[in-house]
């Protein structure tokens, strides 16, 4: 009966949700995993932006309880003015208004609580809590700051000071941190590694009095939500990678230019050894070259691309059509060819990227050079054709 009425629920909230730009298809998963590109992946929520001027401190739980003295406006399950309804309570197709992430450098991979806002057209509620600051341009945005969000976690306050938002101006994707202390390891998991979770958030006035609030997690609607513990996030080694190779350190490598998204997935992501971060992009060619200066002259053996955190869902984005180059000083005239891959196979067919041996997330894929090479400077040339991501690009020499 509650599934039913959740799906009547959802039939209702169609009419009123209004999509938002980019890939409104998103169907993200019930784990994190997903990250930020330009269009909408499924698994993962759009670009995040960040607001322009000052950054809001870190996200910290509440230390006293907000004083609570009227229920607010319900803005998820109101049966009594549906025209309220702006958060997307179908958001993973599961019936889950929300999904959890922790790919967003702009919120320091903190564990975000991911909704989706639709359009309010008779009520503005998106509009009333996050503000566009330009009118050419939607990434320029701040939170209301006559609000003050909480989120209610199993019981516990969090008190929410920071966003990553994919904003449409009038409705959007929402991540909000929940901060540097909350973790998985808090919560106790079954022998199938899952957890269901009690969650809801309310907004506040300045007057202390809720003025929205939506129970994600209403037993009558959605229900609680059954989260799956994410294994820790780190490289998967490459097996045909030599056991006597060591990685030059990112301490030793200094990124010099490259493709510089708003999304802040930029090509220094590529040399900073934490593989959650990445560089996804959609210009590929000489005009979008990475170059990469060694602090000293190094003997390389080989090198690997690392694939991001949704390479899986998403494999046309994994690079499998490049060219290397390496230089002594940098100069525009200096650069010398190590090696071409053109995507194809040793007779000339496609590899195929929808496989987990190529397009595995957070899978590196090494390289061996033929010969050792010996240089201070390098340059990659992506030709993969459509959007790319790549997590770490990582240079072997003999330990």
């Amino acid at each position: 009966m509650k599934k039913l009425i959740a799906v009547l629920l959802v039939a209702l909230l169609a009419i009123v949700l209004v999509a938002c730009g980019g890939d409104d298809t998103t169907t993200p998963t019930t784990t994190p995993g997903g990250t930020t590109p330009t269009t909408t992946p499924g698994g993962t929520t759009p670009t995040e932006t960040t607001p322009t001027g000052t950054t809001p401190a870190e996200t910290t739980p509440a230390e006293t309880d907000p004083v609570e003295t009227s229920e607010g406006i319900d803005i998820l399950n109101n049966l009594d003015d549906p025209d309220y309804n702006v958060i997307n309570g179908n958001y993973d197709g599961n019936l889950n208004a929300f999904t959890f992430e922790d790919t967003h450098a702009s919120l320091d991979f903190h564990v975000a609580l991911v909704i989706q806002m639709g359009e309010s057209v008779a009520y503005g509620v998106y509009e009333d809590l996050f503000t566009t600051l330009s009118a050419d341009n939607n990434d320029t945005w701040e939170a209301n700051p006559n609000y003050k969000w909480v989120v209610t976690v199993d019981g516990k306050d969090i008190e929410i000071t920071r966003f990553s938002l994919f904003n449409n101006r009038t409705s959007g994707w929402i991540r909000i941190d929940l901060g540097e202390d909350f973790s998985f390891d808090n919560y106790t998991y079954d022998e199938n590694n899952q957890h269901e979770f009690d969650i809801s958030i309310k907004i506040y006035g300045t007057d202390g009095k809720v003025v929205y609030y939506a129970y994600l997690t209403d037993p009558n609607f959605n229900g609680p939500y059954v989260h799956t513990k994410p294994p820790k996030v780190e490289m998967i080694d490459d097996a045909d990678r030599p056991s006597n190779l060591v990685a030059i350190s990112s301490a030793d490598m200094t990124p010099l230019r490259g493709p510089q998204p708003a999304s802040q997935e930029d090509f220094e992501n590529l040399f900073d050894g934490d593989v959650r971060s990445k560089l996804c992009y959609t210009g590929d060619g000489e005009d979008n070259a990475i170059e990469v200066m060694f602090k000293s002259q190094q003997t390389i053996s080989g090198f690997s691309l690392v694939n991001a955190n949704d390479n899986r869902a998403s494999y046309g984005r994994t690079v499998l059509s490049f060219s290397l180059y390496c230089s002594d000083t940098g100069a525009d005239d200096s650069w010398t060819e190590v090696v071409t891959y053109d995507g194809t196979n040793e007779d000339g067919t496609p590899i195929d990227k929808n496989t987990d041996e190529i397009s595995a997330n957070y899978l590196e894929r090494y390289y061996a050079l033929e010969e050792p090479i010996t240089a201070t400077y390098i340059k990659l040339v992506v030709n993969n054709g459509e959007m790319y991501q790549i997590a770490e690009l990582l240079f072997w020499v003999e330990n």
